[in-house]
């Protein structure tokens, strides 16, 4: 029966074979017309995307120039209000994220007692979890709430946000929802935290700090201090040692600054423009105060950033786990905004403390000294503690060590056993039904094996039959 069928089981694994050849050949075909297309992009229509960028921007300020106050209430009411809203917004979606907003507002409510309401925004079926009674269980009132950003009206005076594809999917980019979360979010004043970005003090009194009070915003920056191609092209001046902004989180006035929010949404929705010279949208935000004629209002704070570190002191080498933003007052730490590895994972039971701290670098060490989000403080000398009142060399950088006692290390224990707490009552039945990528790894896998073992089983057969050749020639 078997020698029967094996002609039939080689035709089989033969057209398998051929059809993995196709698959693959298919894909690298594709992969290098990608890169082509890419390549004739950045080169040949650079210009056009300019200039058609340059077109839309007249356009833009046209209509806000005749009709902005017909719309400006739709995102930001009424400026001369008495009693503004004010609340926190994370722009959070799937399941990682979701656990990182979690183990966030555990952190608020529980270690550091903030009372400000909190909407979670995510972008329909693609960022969907049904686990929100994870949240209502956890969080002492008042309760926080959800908001799917595909359910709301679009406004039509601005480009497409998710613009559909040919093959029916659409173009992904959590840089624009993140924008638009801000630009539809329920409050007048919005304290901004990514889902990774964590605050050690209670955010409410920075609504208070004069300089929030005078211009409506205030950001933090991030460690890099090169210029932003994307200010060039806008004609925006730049200044050698200015921070770039790290918006991983942020605090605005809605009601202050509306014709910000139209440039910011303009930005952010022109990616293909603005992203090719920006990194994402973390400096569009100064270029929309620059485009709505008020750069002189952007408030970034002058306190550097300083690193979380897991620290290995045998060989003198660190990992940068996160960034510790300080509030811009006296210096104490206001947010940690995780990064890399230091992001929670639902499939990860390891925690995320810091062992040691990098005190605010500044920006010709980062410059100098940090290349690929690696600080290189094994080459360099490095002072364990501040000596003195000493002004430090620009080659030099203080690290200390985290005191297991300190508040830093309270906040990171509350969120390992918040992430703990999240995991343990996580169900992915409670989602009601598997995720796409989980689906489309397992169905990957498999075809990978089968082409494998359909090719393993042909050079079986091909090998049996030369030694078979060679064999009978030797009989012969």
């Amino acid at each position: 029966m078997v020698g029967n069928k094996a002609p039939l089981i080689f035709v089989v694994t033969l057209l398998v074979t051929l059809w993995c050849g196709y698959r693959e050949f298919s894909a690298i075909a594709l992969r290098g017309a990608e890169t082509y297309r890419a390549l004739m992009e950045w080169n040949g229509l650079s210009s056009g995307v300019y200039r058609a960028f340059v077109g839309d921007q007249k356009v833009m300020e046209q209509q806000l120039a005749s009709s902005f106050p017909d719309h400006a209430g739709w995102h930001g009411g009424d400026k001369n209000k008495l009693k503004k809203t004010r609340g926190i917004l994370i722009p959070a979606g799937g399941k990682n994220q979701m656990l990182n907003a979690f183990v966030n507002l555990y952190v608020l409510r529980h270690r550091i007692g903030c009372r400000l309401p909190v909407t979670i925004a995510y972008w329909g079926d693609l960022e969907k979890v049904k686990n929100h009674t994870l949240f209502d269980r956890h969080m002492d009132s008042p309760s926080v709430s959800f908001l799917d950003l595909s359910t709301l009206a679009y406004p039509r005076h601005h480009r497409w946000l998710v613009p559909p594809n040919p093959d029916g999917s659409s173009f992904w980019n959590g840089f624009k929802i993140k924008v638009f979360a801000l630009y539809a979010s329920p409050y007048d004043q919005v304290v901004l935290m990514d889902s990774d970005a964590m605050a050690a003090q209670d955010p409410e009194g920075l609504f208070r700090h004069p300089d929030f009070v005078k211009k409506g915003n205030m950001f933090w920056p991030d460690r890099w201090c090169t210029r932003v191609k994307l200010f060039s092209m806008l004609g925006m001046g730049q200044q050698q040692q200015q921070y770039q902004t790290d918006s991983g989180q942020f605090l605005f006035d809605k009601t202050r600054h509306p014709d910000v929010l139209e440039w910011l949404l303009f930005l952010n929705t022109h990616d293909e423009f603005t992203y090719r010279y920006a990194h994402g949208d973390k400096d569009t935000y100064r270029a929309a105060f620059y485009m709505a004629g008020k750069e002189d209002q952007y408030v970034l704070v002058q306190q550097p950033l300083s690193v979380g570190l897991s620290y290995r002191g045998f060989f003198r080498s660190s990992m940068p786990q996160g960034f510790i933003q300080h509030h811009p007052d006296d210096g104490s730490i206001a947010f940690i905004h995780r990064t890399s590895q230091a992001k929670y994972s639902l499939g990860d039971e390891h925690g995320r403390t810091f062992t040691h701290m990098l005190l605010q670098p500044n920006c010709e060490w980062n410059r100098r000294y940090w290349h690929f989000f690696r600080p290189m403080v094994h080459s360099v000398p490095v002072l364990e503690k501040p000596k003195g009142k000493k002004k430090q060399p620009a080659k030099e950088v203080v690290i200390v060590k985290i005191d297991p006692s300190s508040d830093i290390a309270a906040y990171q224990y509350t969120a390992d056993e918040a992430a703990h707490l999240y995991r343990s009552e996580y169900s992915s039945r409670d989602d009601g039904q598997i995720s796409r990528n989980e689906t489309t790894w397992l169905v990957h896998i498999t075809l990978e094996v089968v082409c494998v073992l359909c090719v393993l089983y042909l050079l079986s057969i091909g090998l049996r039959m030369v030694l078979r050749r060679f064999y009978c020639q030797d009989i012969s």
